[in-house]
C-alpha cells in the first residue's frame, strides 16, 4: 500500500507546519555547472549506471513486493492531505540556529494533539531529557505510548543504544510500553526474508510516527540527538486513517511476534528497591523471559554500562 503524489495541505491546521522554503536555486552552488562540464561528467555516470545496474541491490529491488505490484498493476493507492516537515538547510550552518530551522518543534506540535495512541518506530531511539518528558506528558493525559527499537543485538552502535538504554526504566514506570527487535528469526521467517532478497538478520531501519491510527510520519528522523541537532531531516505527515491504521496493526503483529516486550519485574520477586527489567517473548506458543539484554554478549553488556556513564548524549 502507498500513497499518491504528495501535494500541499491547505487546510487551516496544517498551515502551520508547512515550510515553503523547500527548494533552492543550482546557483547556490559553489560549483558553476556548465554543458561542457557535464558532457566530460556524462561518461562516468554512464559506466556508474550500468555498473548498477546488475547490482545484488537492484536485484532485491525488482524482487520486492512494491514493483511486483507497480509491474502487475496490483498497487493500491490512498488518497490523503499531506504535508512535508523538514528541517532547514541552516540549521547546520549557522552557530546558534533559530529553533524556526528545526523539524522537531513542528512535529511535536502535531504529536502533542494525540488523543488516544501514539506508536513509535526508531531505529535510534536516543529521547533525552525532553523526550522523555513529553512522552510522560502524555502518558499523564491517558495517551498510550507504545515503542519499537532495535535490541542491543539487533543495533549496530551499542553507544547509541546506551543512551536509550539509561532511560527504559523511567519509561517503563510511566506506563509507556517499550519493545526491542528479537534478532533471531525462526527458519521459516529467514527464508521468507532471504527469498526477497535480504539477510537473515532482523534489525529495524523504519522511522514512524503514528497518531491515533489516523495519522502518520514517514522520515528520516530517528528520535535522538544526532538527528534533532546535527543532522537535517525530512519526513512526510499523512493525514489518512486507511494509511496509519494498516500500519499500527503492522506494529501489533511485529510486536507480539517479532520482538522482545519490556517488563518491571514486579516487586515481590525481587529484594531490594531497584527496579530490575526483563524481556518477554513468544517461541513456539511458550513464553520465554531474558534477565538481561538477550543474545548480547558479557563484554557487549559491559560496554553498555560503562558507555551509559559518558556524556556523550548530545553526539548520539
Amino acid at each position: 500500500m502507498t500513497v499518491g503524489p504528495v501535494v500541499k495541505d491547505v487546510s487551516a491546521s496544517f498551515d502551520e507546519y508547512w515550510n515553503s522554503e523547500l527548494a533552492y536555486p543550482i546557483s547556490t552552488l559553489k560549483e558553476k555547472l556548465t554543458g561542457q562540464t557535464l558532457d566530460e561528467r556524462r561518461p562516468y555516470w554512464d559506466a556508474k549506471m550500468a555498473e548498477e545496474k546488475d547490482s545484488e541491490y537492484v536485484a532485491a529491488l525488482k524482487k520486492s513486493d512494491l514493483v511486483q505490484q507497480i509491474q502487475n498493476g496490483t498497487l493500491m493507492y490512498q488518497w490523503g492531505e499531506a504535508v512535508v516537515i523538514a528541517d532547514k538547510p541552516e540549521k547546520i550552518s549557522e552557530v546558534v540556529p533559530s529553533a524556526d530551522y528545526y523539524l522537531v518543534p513542528r512535529l511535536i506540535k502535531y504529536l502533542e494533539k494525540t488523543e488516544k495512541e501514539l506508536v513509535i518506530l526508531s531505529a535510534y531511539f536516543v529521547p533525552g531529557r525532553k523526550g522523555v518528558d513529553f512522552l510522560k506528558s502524555l502518558r499523564e493525559r491517558g495517551v498510550r505510548v507504545r515503542i519499537l527499537t532495535n535490541s542491543l543485538s539487533s543495533n549496530d552502535v551499542t553507544l547509541v543504544h546506551a543512551g536509550y538504554a539509561r532511560y527504559r526504566r523511567e519509561m517503563l514506570r510511566a506506563g509507556i510500553e517499550l519493545y526491542e527487535m528479537d534478532k533471531k528469526m525462526t527458519r521459516a521467517e529467514r527464508k521468507e526474508k532471504k527469498a526477497a532478497g535480504s539477510t537473515g538478520k532482523a534489525s529495524l531501519h523504519a522511522k514512524t510516527f503514528i497518531v491515533d491510527r489516523k495519522a502518520m510520519f514517514v522520515t528520516s528522523f530517528n528520535f535522538d540527538p544526532r538527528s534533532i541537532y546535527e543532522n537535517t531531516e525530512i519526513g512526510v505527515l499523512f493525514k489518512s486513517p486507511s494509511l496509519a491504521r494498516p500500519m499500527a496493526e503492522k506494529f501489533d503483529e511485529l510486536s507480539s511476534r517479532g520482538a522482545f516486550h519490556l517488563e518491571l519485574v514486579p516487586q515481590d520477586e525481587i529484594e531490594g528497591s531497584v527496579d530490575l527489567i526483563r524481556w518477554v517473548t513468544i517461541k513456539d506458543g511458550q513464553e520465554i523471559i531474558y534477565t538481561s539484554d538477550p543474545y548480547a554478549s558479557v563484554w557487549r553488556r559491559f560496554i553498555l554500562s560503562v558507555a551509559g556513564w559518558l556524556p556523550i548524549e548530545s553526539q548520539l
